[in-house]
């Protein structure tokens, strides 16, 4: 098993009610997996703050970073095999002008 943090912002921190939430997951784990298992833990709420009703994934208006880094700089994306300690970060994108 590994161990992984999960670090929630704003939003999403007030539906966890934690700063940090450290999960176990199975070697082998997808950072996209984490997210399901994350939502099936903790229901609806998180569901219809985090995820697009329409396609599934997850809204435009959040980053999921891994280890500091956002997934999208990752070929893998989400897609990536998670690695014990890997933290990963839910953050709300935030447009200025």
């Amino acid at each position: 098993m590994l161990k992984v943090v999960i670090k929630p912002f704003f939003r999403i921190k007030d539906i966890l009610g934690k700063p940090l939430l450290e999960m176990e997951v199975a070697e082998g784990t997808t950072v996209g997996e984490l997210l399901v298992h994350l939502v099936e833990a903790h229901g609806p709420k998180l569901e219809r703050e985090l995820i697009d009703s329409e396609n599934g994934r997850i809204k435009s208006s959040y980053a999921i970073l891994i280890n500091g880094k956002i997934s999208t700089q990752f070929p893998e994306g989400l897609h990536l095999s998670l690695k014990d300690g890997d933290i990963i970060s839910i953050m709300i994108i935030s447009a200025g002008g």
